[in-house]
């Protein structure tokens, strides 16, 4: 396979954002350009259904360069992930991570780019029986040490689910309805001129404080069905953010686990390389339990 070429990318401004979005969307609907403005209503004002903005969400996603894998972790290797998990009396939660922290060790030591200290991973949590706000989507979110520095799988797994529980605590002990107590006192204006201010300053260049967003998302346990066809796999997606151009998110559905990889290409061009390294991270901790 011959090697890719990236091109360094400035940020867009929101005028270069709505100039992009309204010239793909035009092409799309076939219409010119100039007939569509910012605040118009895809549904209401440019009679676009769920087939144009799924077009246009493949454009963009080619325009800016954003890169996506997926694939599923098979019957009998989530057999394994079981047999681990009862092994070292941890959860299934802590298997994916400690699956994780050996792809992502291994994918760093084979390019000579492995860091003495522990990659730290972003992981949304749940808090919806801790808030009493209104709605299902109540998400706080905890810090995880992945333990990347530890080259043994067994202590590794062992570390993070260590680590897991402490940080379970630490996120337990901010309000759940923090955040959305605080948005509400602020105007969203506010929000989006801190969001440009950053966007445009050096912050963007400094280290972060989580190298990647890890998510494990309990799906459906039973059959679903889309036109009549049962629905095989999903390909899970979730966000990346400046500085932390990574993303892997895992989403079971009946009884089987599939596994989404999403990476800015400019930091992680290779991923199906990380994707092939999640059995090798399998196969290490199953060596582990014999």
């Amino acid at each position: 396979m011959p090697a890719e070429t990236h091109v360094e990318r400035s940020p867009l401004d929101r005028e270069q954002v709505f100039d992009l979005i309204r010239d793909r969307l035009a092409d799309i609907l076939e219409v010119e350009p100039s007939t569509i403005h910012e605040a118009d209503s895809f549904t209401d004002d440019l009679d676009a259904d769920s087939l144009a903005l799924i077009e246009l969400a493949e454009a963009l996603e080619e325009e800016l360069g954003e890169r996506s894998v997926g694939f599923r972790i098979e019957d009998e290797d989530l057999e394994d992930i079981k047999t681990v998990k009862n092994h070292f009396g941890v959860k299934v939660n802590d298997v994916v991570m400690a699956l994780v922290s050996g792809v992502l060790r291994k994918f760093l030591a084979d390019r000579g780019e492995l860091p003495d200290n522990s990659l730290v991973a972003m992981v949304p949590v749940s808090v919806h029986e801790k808030s009493d706000r209104p709605g299902r989507n109540q998400v706080s979110g905890m810090f995880s040490k992945l333990e990347t520095q530890i080259e043994d799988p067994a202590e590794r797994l062992k570390s993070i689910a260590e680590a897991n529980s402490v940080a379970k605590q630490h996120s337990s002990a901010i309000g759940a309805t923090l955040l959305q107590d605080w948005t509400q006192f602020a105007a969203p204006a506010v929000f989006g001129v801190a969001m440009r201010v950053y966007a445009a300053s050096r912050l963007t260049a400094a280290k972060p404080v989580h190298n990647l967003v890890i998510s494990n998302v309990p799906g459906p346990q039973v059959p679903l069905y889309f036109l009549g066809s049962e629905v095989e796999a999903m390909s899970p997606l979730g966000p990346i953010f400046h500085g932390s151009g990574l993303n892997i998110t895992v989403m079971s559905l009946t009884g089987k686990l599939d596994v989404g990889i999403v990476s800015c290409p400019e930091l992680l061009p290779d991923l199906w390389d990380m994707a092939d390294d999640f059995e090798v991270a399998l196969n290490e901790l199953l060596d582990a339990t014999r």
